[in-house]
């Protein structure tokens, strides 16, 4: 009984409120730490989020905090619009690209085609890996042109026909048979006249061949059809250069460089303009540039040994010399420029013995007779050794010594009285030797060589 009572003012209490609530206050100070919302929801949607919290308060007597919503954007003055508005108004409106054209689908007589062509392109590639063999990879490629495909695959089959075309022709290049060559580069150029590929290497024959005119144009063409082609305008600067067009020719290696800043061979040949320009110590900043990319080709130590020769700095000059001479010992150059060196060193017979190898290694070379003339003029030549004179025999070993003929015929001899005997006279005494002279000291050597080098060119550069 009293268990039922308990119960029944238990549930009076609450029924009449007399239990309250903690402070109302309470919850609204936490909810109000959220900013307030600008967006007004609508009625509908308030009068459903009510009866939540009301049922919220009843069951867990705390409400439920509501998670942080994003601040709306609130509408700026108009003051504040007008700058952005002009700032959208000086950017540039970004320029619209034409819509690409679709691709018309192939008929099916096409699409077999393709596929035959497809196969084909394969069979080239392989040919050319397994054997290469580029000139039987290209007359597959002529099967498949035949089957005239669709201009797309066209193009492609031509690129690849007239690639392969060209690395036949510098096979022969390289070995030298310049004349066999030119047919497949001009073959290639007809079949695919927008590869930059065959007009770069077209235009590095002609340049080996001397045709310097057809081989600017050829490396304009590269250019033409591909203006990052970096090697291209290093190769017409090159020619530019070995004409003596040197403002033209740095114009090129520049270019080269803005597209590839580490490309040794442009930085080796602007360092030769800037030489020639008399800006030696900007030239040889570009030629330690150089080492540093590739420290290991002779080249830029050849031409920075030179450029530290004109400084007159010649031990800084005799070690790149002597690195250049071990990298690459086929440049011809080396050896004169060291042996400019040794001079200026005062190592006169090191200078002797280069300018002999030099002739040794290039006897054709076009300056084989002015390093003779040169060593005919500083190199003392060795006096004869004279042959010791035979000592005469004693005097009383002479008639033994006397040949077969004199005893046949002996001359009578009077043999004197006594009295008419006279003293034996003693032989004169034979001359002295003069004794040889002493040498004269060799010259001192000139800060220059007095005939050989007088400006050894740096060795040019390959392109590309």
């Amino acid at each position: 009984m009293k268990l039922h009572c308990t119960i029944f003012l238990v549930v009076a209490v609450l029924l009449t409120g007399c239990y309250t609530h903690p402070p109302r206050r309470y919850r609204v100070e936490v909810i109000s730490e959220y900013p307030p919302r600008h967006d007004v929801l609508p009625e509908t949607q308030d009068t459903q989020e009510e009866p939540q919290a009301a049922q919220a308060e009843e069951e867990n007597d705390v409400l439920p905090v509501p998670e942080p919503e994003e601040k709306a954007a609130q509408p700026k003055p108009a003051e504040e619009e007008e700058p952005a508005v002009a700032a959208a108004e000086e950017k540039e409106e970004p320029a619209i690209e034409p819509a690409k054209p679709e691709k018309p689908a192939l008929t099916p007589e096409q699409e077999a085609v393709a596929r035959k062509v497809e196969k084909l392109r394969e069979q080239a590639r392989l040919k050319y890996r397994a054997e290469r063999d580029a000139q039987e990879g290209a007359k597959i490629l002529a099967r498949a042109l035949s089957l005239k495909p669709h201009a797309e695959l066209d193009a492609l089959v031509r690129e690849e026909m007239s690639t392969l075309l060209t690395l036949h022709a510098l096979r022969l290049s390289h070995q030298k048979r310049y004349d066999e060559a030119m047919p497949f580069f001009k073959q290639a150029l007809t079949i695919d006249s927008t590869n930059a590929f065959v007009y770069m290497e077209y235009a590095a024959t002609l340049h080996k061949m001397g045709k310097n005119d057809e081989a600017t144009k050829a490396y304009s063409g590269a250019i033409e059809q591909n203006p990052d082609y970096y090697q291209a305008y290093n190769g017409r600067g090159l020619i530019m250069l070995n004409q003596g067009k040197n403002d033209e020719a740095l114009g090129d290696f520049e270019k080269a460089l803005k597209i590839k800043p580490d490309f040794y061979w442009a930085l080796v040949n602007k360092g030769q303009v800037l030489d020639r320009k008399d800006k030696i110590e900007e030239a040889v900043e570009l030629y330690g540039k150089a080492v540093k990319i590739s420290p290991k080709t002779g080249i830029a130590y050849n031409n920075r040994g030179w450029a530290y020769c004109r400084l007159k700095k010649y031990g800084e000059a005799i070690r790149d010399l002597n690195k250049a001479m071990k990298y690459s010992p086929e440049l011809d150059l080396v050896y004169l420029n060291r042996a400019h060196a040794f001079i200026g060193e005062g190592l006169k017979h090191k200078a002797i013995a280069d300018y002999k190898a030099f002739l040794d290694r290039f006897p054709n070379h076009p300056r084989a007779n002015e390093i003779k003339e040169w060593l005919e003029k500083n190199v003392e030549k060795p006096e004869p050794e004279k042959k010791p004179e035979k000592a005469a025999p004693p005097e009383k070993d002479r008639d033994a010594a006397k040949p077969a003929q004199d005893t046949e015929k002996p001359a009578p001899k009077e043999q004197p009285s006594p009295k008419e005997e006279k003293p034996a006279t003693p032989e004169e005494p034979e001359k002295p030797q003069e004794s040889p002279q002493p040498e004269k000291p060799p010259p001192s050597p000139p800060e220059a060589p007095k005939e050989p080098p007088k400006k050894p060119e740096n060795s040019p550069e390959k392109p590309g």
